[in-house]
């Protein structure tokens, strides 16, 4: 039977409606032993031992120190990276104790591409990590609803303002807590989000760690050098080169793959060099390896036919030109699933 609490709990979530974060989460693959390199950069280190020291609003003309800004160029396994803190953050316990918050920004989706969706998601890790604290329910229930009146607002579900409204209160009664967001080029408005995050860090014990292309412009002017992270192209090609051993060793068990083992490292390092740091590149070219429709010597070929750094265009180019040799079902049936996906994305 339910307690008055988890009925409380409940109701709130219904007002907050987030989205589906920890599906997210889950279904970003991840090879082990790659995504590691950013807990070993000194600049992540300084700022793991910062602690938020929150002051009036506008006292800091940049964002303060307590803020990290990883940035890399597209393909090049920021969401993964990003994963990987979220991970680590949460089950080694980094930052001590204190809530860990996480969100991933995605294009044109808008349970995925806006401040307000990153709002309710927040909020409703927030209440889930503190489910056993009283006073910060009471907080939630004075701005959410009870059983006569939904909300301030009168709405079934909390509006903008009372969600950044609630954001702002239980980040400051809780104490320090740590805010993992990913691609915010991809949200609707990403400067919008970064003045957001630079009012949010100066007035709340909110330690920031966020991640995005370089061309957002608001964070490319807000967060000193001293606080960013750029994608070091070593550090992604080791990444890369882990993930095509490991995959190139899995067609070999299967029988996809005709090649020593002694071999499989000069295979990975014609990959690694196609890649040129793009890790999109690397997992294209895999699931192209993995078509049934290849055989185990055309897949070889297709390894060897790799002389330079080729870029997404070539590759997707390889792939059409793999379901043009399909059969005629074959073809008809991925045309429908193109235009399928094309219409969904728009």
């Amino acid at each position: 039977m339910c307690s008055s609490a988890d009925s409380s709990r409940k109701r709130l979530l219904e007002w907050l409606a987030p989205p589906a974060i920890a599906n997210v989460l889950e279904s970003i693959e991840r090879k082990e032993g790659t995504a590691q390199w950013i807990f070993h950069d000194s600049t992540y280190k300084e700022w793991l031992n910062t602690h938020p020291l929150p002051q009036e609003p506008r006292m800091w003309n940049n964002m303060p120190p307590w803020v990290l800004w990883v940035h890399g160029n597209p393909g090049c396994g920021k969401t993964v990276l990003a994963s990987s803190v979220v991970g680590k953050t949460i089950d080694d316990g980094e930052q001590g104790p204190g809530t860990v918050c996480y969100f991933f920004f995605k294009y044109n989706d808008p349970k995925y591409s806006t401040i307000e969706a990153a709002y309710r998601s927040i909020l409703a890790q927030i209440l889930h990590q503190n489910r056993h604290d009283v006073d910060l329910l009471d907080k939630f229930m004075l701005s959410g609803s009870d059983d006569l009146t939904p909300s301030a607002s009168g709405q079934q579900t909390a509006t903008p303002k009372e969600l950044a409204d609630l954001v702002r209160l239980c980040t400051n009664s809780l104490g320090q807590i740590t805010l993992i967001l990913d691609a915010i080029d991809e949200s609707d408005e990403p400067d919008m989000v970064a003045r957001w995050l630079k009012d949010l860090a100066d007035t709340t014990p909110v330690k920031l760690v966020c991640f995005s292309r370089p061309s957002v412009n608001d964070l490319q002017a807000l967060v000193p050098p001293t606080r960013q992270v750029k994608f070091d192209r070593s550090h992604i090609k080791a990444d890369i080169k882990i993930f095509l051993l490991d995959s190139l060793q899995d067609l070999v068990d299967e029988g996809k793959l005709t090649q020593s083992v002694g071999n499989i490292d000069t295979l990975a390092d014609i990959l690694v060099y196609g890649a040129d740091g793009m890790f999109l590149w690397a997992k294209l070219m895999v699931k192209y390896l993995n078509s049934p429709a290849l055989t185990p010597t055309s897949r070889l070929r297709t390894i060897h036919s790799v002389r330079f750094p080729e870029g997404l265009d070539a590759m997707y180019d390889r792939i059409a030109l793999l379901i043009s040799q399909l059969h005629a079902a074959e073809r008809d049936l991925a045309r429908r699933v193109l235009v399928w996906l094309h219409y969904a994305d728009s």
